[in-house]
């Protein structure tokens, strides 16, 4: 009966593990961004466009919408990646790889993507574009994501470390055997 049991707990975990396996992939993309402002109305962006897909899919073409007509000037391009417009005035921007030797791979990042526009955009929609392993191609949407700053990030580590060792602390000095016991002098 035991014997039963198991196996059919082992198949039943094999199915699942199966089925899981036969999902689609996920197309996906994050893309962050650091904003400088350059203090003549202008702000400097530079953007970091990560490919977050699950299995085959590259990222080769991201289009950020400015939502209003702004004034705009490309300032750098990664390698083998083109098309920020020449216009200077524009409601988006498209960026995409020249070849696809150049597409973002499958949990891999790119940044340089560099641009100033005469506002602060902040968060931007975006378009992603992705083409996988057997000539698909995919579409997301998402808004692009500010990158934390170094010295929020550094504080943020105090504070966990700050309260690791208070609880450390704390459970050696008032656990709870000593509850009820006069205190050690």
């Amino acid at each position: 009966m035991k014997t039963i049991r198991v196996l059919t707990a082992l198949f039943f975990v094999v199915s699942i593990l199966m089925l899981s396996s036969a999902a689609f992939a996920d197309a996906g993309a994050s893309i962050w961004y650091y904003e400088t402002d350059l203090k003549d109305g202008w702000w400097r962006y530079d953007f970091t466009f990560s490919n977050t897909s699950t299995a085959g899919e590259y990222l080769y073409l991201v289009t950020l919408d400015f939502v209003q007509e702004t004034a705009f000037a490309g300032l750098a391009m990664p390698e083998g990646w083109e098309n920020f417009t020449d216009t200077p005035s524009t409601s988006f921007v498209t960026a995409n790889s020249a070849t696809p030797d150049y597409d973002i791979a499958p949990a891999a990042s790119l940044g340089g993507f560099s641009f100033k526009v005469d506002h602060r955009a902040g968060s931007l929609p975006f378009n992603a574009e992705f083409e996988d392993d057997e000539g698909r191609f995919h579409s997301i949407a998402g808004a692009t994501a500010g990158a934390p700053e170094p010295v929020s990030s550094i504080l943020f580590i105090i504070g966990v470390v700050t309260l690791g060792a208070w609880r450390r602390f704390a459970a050696s000095h008032f656990s709870t055997k000593a509850r009820g016991q006069p205190l050690k002098e």
